[in-house]
């Protein structure tokens, strides 16, 4: 009788941790399933977002298409801010020796301050000067969350001739929901737009002088 009631103990223990172990399985799978069918829904969300962007950005730029540079940058603020939710996208444009960025005028309303100090982040320098997008993901006090270095070429009476000029636009703050990939990449897209708004607006320029 000893041997018996201990067998069933055993195989009581054993049905009930098999029980366990089943339960536990199908609660991570019902949990992966409600994320898988959560970030579906979220992806589906942020490519129609997306589009919507992009179709807005496109529209925002051919309106650009018959104005100087300094109009493209006013426009181009505008639309940054719009598109990408965010009253901090700010520009500035880059002194000749590289060491201090100046915010350009118009920007200058409810600014935290009026120039950048290159010397203070070499990193994001290092990083904008060969092209790419700067991520504050250190957290450096006083450094702008995003920035992206813009160069274009202009010749106007002003300049006495063609001159570099190189724009630094930025984003200064960013919420917790904009500290992503995505956000990023479109804000490296929606530079390159402006790119190429202010090269066409320079070379416009270059022909009605």
């Amino acid at each position: 009788c000893g041997y018996t009631h201990q067998k069933h103990v055993q195989q009581m223990k054993s049905v009930s941790t098999e029980n366990d172990l089943i339960r536990n399985k199908y609660l991570f799978l019902n949990e992966a399933y409600r994320a898988s069918v959560s970030d579906k829904r979220e992806l589906r969300e942020q490519v129609l977002s997306e589009e919507e962007s992009y179709s807005r950005l496109y529209s925002a730029m051919r309106q650009m298409s018959q104005r100087t540079p300094e109009a493209v940058c006013v426009e181009a603020v505008n639309v940054f801010r719009r598109i990408l939710n965010n009253n901090t996208v700010f520009v500035y444009e880059l002194e000749p020796g590289g060491k201090k960025a100046d915010l350009l005028p118009f920007c200058r309303e409810n600014a935290s301050g009026v120039s950048l100090s290159m010397d203070r982040y070499p990193e994001m320098m290092q990083v904008i000067s060969k092209g790419g997008t700067w991520k504050n993901t250190g957290f450096l006090e006083g450094a702008p969350m995003y920035a992206s270095l813009i160069r274009y070429r202009r010749s106007a009476q002003a300049y006495k001739g063609v001159q570099d000029i190189a724009l630094i636009v930025t984003i200064e703050q960013a919420d917790q929901n904009q500290l992503n990939l995505w956000y990023m990449n479109h804000f490296s897209v929606m530079c390159g737009l402006l790119k190429d708004a202010l090269e066409n607006a320079s070379l416009r320029e270059r022909v009605l002088e």
